[in-house]
């Protein structure tokens, strides 16, 4: 007998002497871990589990700069289990101006009292308007249906906008002339210090700061420290560079010490040169202490320490970073360095539309090499163990006029070094020229890359000293995890996973390396990846209200960004940005080439000018597509962006709209399925041609324009298909195939190892995050840093593990597991409402096992053809405190009435 068969006869001992042996059961084998998550508040370990947890404001768990000018702030927590069947009926929110205070429940700025609701995300701040520049304290508290109290929750700490009080003025530094041959105006690097006195005990500190402008480096401007230690970056590119300029707000309470302290900017812009800071400390005694850029800072250029060696990208003007360390302002970070001989700022340029950010700020995380190897004398290999997108640092103790060729690759080269020459463009090499003594040199800005070769002086020490500092959002372990019986599926969900965690910057991008330009197709993948590896849904919030003001050329680029707005309102139940956005939305439609049938007709555009319809990227990546005037692909976006307009402006009370859109995806929809669907079952790529090219099929099955049996006759002829599309389209192709019950066919090309494969990127190319296209042999520029390759880690937890959002705030989730193909699989998949569990075992008897986070519900669906094909009444579902509703038809048995806590299906 195995150890889960040991485990299924405990479970059904207490199935059998009824339901209150659930609770006391745990659970080994796959399940067992799911013990661990049910005692674990929303994936924190270490709060206490009678408490709200997981507290956002406006989305942000460490909220900022959070905007209070025409915006009350929306709050959301994740209510604690408590009792049998964990679902809220009434909370109660505090705000208040001190920690101490708050704690106390006295000197409260607002107190909600009881609210009657079960309302747990999105919930609206009803209180009196917030000052700006300003630091505020809230906690929540909930009551649940059969009336268990919770414990107040730990206060969330929330600093306020700056508004209008600004006390800082953007500076540079004087400027000086160029020489007639650089590349790179020696105005475009500036440093500026300034040094103050701290004399109490520290509340809480921040620097609100900006710069023009990050738009041609398409990067950050300014890099922060206080006392040397890392502050932040900024600022974000904004919505319109020529009326809006975002600044950030970082914590800086912690960087600072009683005594001197030192607040340093190191900037770089080759546009408008700009930099403007205002430093608040809050006292505990209640004094305010604001220091703002002006004439009591320092400045100077960077000279010949950062000496023009023009740029290492093609689309953008980032700065190659030769560095001349005997140039250094040595100690100009710390305190009681003498700036004596630097400059009083010169008063730039005003900073237009100055408006905060509203996503989390960028950390630096140093990370030491995996390994190093000697290649030959003086010339050394250093081995990252995964890409990161990062700057180099290096720790040496060295004569004046020695020397250290950096390069950085992706790749490596047929001699063993790094490909510094990136196929996507950029030349990562660069010489760091050194001074007596120890020393420590750095990048400013960062690339993206796994391996590094350092080409010096044989009896120089360049390994010891050596780190990346990774550059990216806040990660938190552990709040999505997927294990399987198909050890090839586990490396390439985490494959995956790490890409997403790899590339959190400012904003969704196509790549650090080529472009750094946003793409809605980037977009619509990366949302999905990243809301089931994070509970993080703020960055995803602004790529995509950012791209619905500066879209790009692709013709359905334009139309997604309704569906990515709509899929944020699933996840968070924050209406916010539906009614900010949704005249965008509108505007960006295609309805303008609707011909009479509703359909969309016009010319496949030109090339980089819209509206030039793409299909899939690469061009060699189409399975030969043919482009006609009616394009089945478009259509298909078309039609799920109409259906995703309609569900917004019914939110928003457009009952108008809400009809008008619904009644034109429908004529879309039946136009394209009675015109461009063959005999066998597949599309016409579009109208006026025969070909039937894969994406033609699978992006209306994805999409849900393919309907009734239609379906079925589309997901066979797919099935019998190898991949076809490039990474992009290969999300809508796993969709297909899941969304038609297929999943043995899905499974096998997640699990491929053709050159159309995730494993041939891992195994082959040596790929640790996720490429641009699956090998360099179909496009020569490929970048090994796209996000839109992360297919799989959503594709697994949406269809493997079966969780979707079904209503707004994920309130109502929907779970039908799709497991064919696997002996078993536990996944946890993160909400914001906490984590669903999810485990399945497949043997003599089988067994799932399903945990929901407390104020949801839920309903199952399971395709039994998935489960062996087991009879319906020789299945059993259990649940704690209540029970289960279960009906059976055509092949499908569902529980309609999932409610919070574990439930178990079992065959007996």
């Amino acid at each position: 007998m195995t150890r889960f068969d040991k485990t299924r006869r405990r479970v059904l001992k207490w199935a059998g002497g009824g339901l209150a042996g659930l609770a006391a059961t745990r659970l080994t084998g796959p399940f067992e871990w799911i013990n661990t998550a049910r005692a674990s508040a929303g994936g924190h370990p270490g709060i206490d589990p009678r408490a709200p947890s997981g507290l956002l404001t406006d989305l942000l768990s460490d909220p900022l700069g959070i905007r209070v000018t025409d915006h009350q702030p929306r709050l959301s927590w994740i209510v604690p289990a408590l009792g049998p069947v964990p679902t809220q009926a009434a909370y109660r929110v505090q705000i208040g101006r001190t920690q101490s205070g708050i704690a106390a429940g006295r000197d409260l700025v607002w107190d909600s009292g009881r609210v009657e609701s079960d309302v747990s995300t999105g919930v609206v701040y009803g209180g009196p308007s917030l000052a700006p520049n300003t630091v505020y304290y809230w906690r929540v508290r909930t009551w649940q249906k059969h009336g268990h109290a919770s414990m107040w929750s730990a206060p969330q700490r929330v600093v306020t906008e700056m508004g209008d009080g600004w006390t800082g003025t953007p500076i540079w530094a004087p400027t000086v002339a160029a020489e007639p041959d650089q590349d790179i105006d020696p105005n475009d690097w500036l440093l500026a210090r300034t040094e103050f006195q701290i004399d109490g005990r520290v509340q809480s500190a921040w620097i609100q700061a900006s710069a023009r402008s990050p738009e041609a480096a398409r990067q950050y401007v300014y890099r922060l420290a206080v006392n040397e230690a890392f502050a932040g970056v900024g600022p974000v590119r904004s919505f319109d560079p020529e009326t809006e300029t975002r600044y950030h707000t970082h914590d800086i309470t912690g960087l600072l010490k009683v005594g001197a302290n030192v607040v340093s900017a190191f900037c770089y812009t080759a546009e408008d040169h700009a930099f403007l800071a205002d430093i608040v400390v809050v006292y505990e005694d209640g004094r305010r202490q604001v220091i703002g850029t002006g004439d009591d800072w320092r400045v100077r250029l960077a000279g010949g320490w950062r000496p023009p060696n023009g740029f290492f990208g093609g689309f953008y003007e980032a700065p190659q970073e030769y560095i001349d360390a005997r140039a250094e302002p040595v100690g100009w970070r710390r305190p009681g360095f003498d700036d004596s001989a630097w400059e009083t700022p010169a008063r730039a340029m005003s900073l237009p539309g100055l408006t905060p950010s509203w996503d989390e700020n960028i950390a630096c995380i140093p990370r030491r090499p995996q390994s190093a190897t000697q290649l030959e004398a003086g010339r050394w290999l250093i081995d990252m163990g995964r890409e990161v997108v990062a700057g180099l640092s290096l720790t040496v103790t060295a004569q004046a006029g020695q020397r250290v060729t950096v390069r950085l690759g992706e790749e490596r080269t047929a001699d063993g070094g790094a490909r510094y020459e990136l196929r996507s463009g950029p030349v990562y090499e660069e010489v760091w020229t050194l001074r007596d003594g120890r020393q420590h040199l750095a990048h400013w800005g960062y690339r993206a890359f796994r391996w590094i070769e350092l080409i010096t002086d044989p009896g120089l020490d360049v390994t010891s000293g050596l780190q990346a500092h990774v550059l990216r959002k806040p990660w938190t372990d552990g709040l999505a995890h997927f294990a399987s019986s198909n050890r090839d599926l586990d490396r390439v969900w985490e494959f995956c996973r790490y890409t997403i965690e790899a590339l959190r910057m400012n904003v969704y991008e196509d790549t650090p390396t080529r472009e750094r330009e946003p793409y809605a197709g980037d977009a619509v993948i990366n949302q999905l990846s990243e809301y089931n590896t994070q509970r993080s849904y703020a960055l995803a919030r602004y790529s995509t209200s950012y791209l619905a003001r500066r879209p790009t050329w692709p013709t359905e680029y334009h139309v997604m960004t309704a569906i990515t707005t709509w899929r944020d309102y699933l996840a968070t139940g924050d209406d916010a940005n539906l009614a900010a956005d949704y005249d965008l939305l509108v505007e960006r439609q295609l309805t303008e080439y609707l011909d009479s049938d509703g359909l969309v007709d016009k010319s496949p555009g030109e090339y980089y000018r819209f509206p030039r319809d793409l299909v899939d990227w690469p061009r060699g990546y189409r399975d030969d597509y043919v482009f006609t005037d009616v394009n089945t692909v478009i259509n298909a976006w078309q039609y799920a962006a109409y259906e995703a307009l309609s569900n917004i402006a019914g939110v928003l009370g457009h009952g108008r709209d809400q009809h008008r859109f619904a009644a034109m995806a429908r004529r879309l929809q039946h136009r394209l399925n009675s015109e461009l669907i063959a005999g066998n079952g597949a599309y016409f790529d579009g109208r006026d041609t025969t070909h039937q090219s894969q994406h033609a099929t699978a992006f209306p099955l994805a999409l849900g324009v393919t309907r009734g049996e239609a379906r079925q006759a589309a997901g066979q002829w797919l099935a019998g298909q190898p991949m076809k599309a490039n990474v992009y389209g290969a999300q809508l192709v796993l969709d297909a195939l899941y969304n038609v019950n297929q999943a043995e066919s899905a499974l096998a090309l997640l699990t491929s190892r053709d050159t159309f494969s995730w494993l041939h990127m891992m195994d082959d190319l040596g790929a640790t995050i996720t490429p641009e296209a699956w090998d360099p042999s179909m496009t020569d520029n490929i970048s090994f840093s796209h996000a839109w390759g992360s297919a799989p880690v959503n594709t697994v937890m949406r269809y493997i593990a079966g969780v979707t959002p079904a209503a707004p705030g994920a309130a109502r989730l929907r779970i039908a597991p799709q497991p064919a193909g696997l002996n078993w699989f536990k996944a946890r998949v993160p909400t914001i409402r906490g984590p669903v569990s999810v485990a399945f075992q497949r043997g003599g008897r089988q067994l799932l096992e399903i945990t929901l986070p407390p104020n949801t519900e839920s309903t199952i669906e399971l395709d039994l053809s998935q489960f062996d094909d087991i009879p319906a009444h020789r299945l059993k579902v259990l649940a704690r405190g209540y029970r289960p509703r279960t009906t059976v038809g055509h092949g499908m048995l569902t529980v309609a009435n999932a409610l919070p806590g574990t439930l178990v299906v079992l065959a007996h």
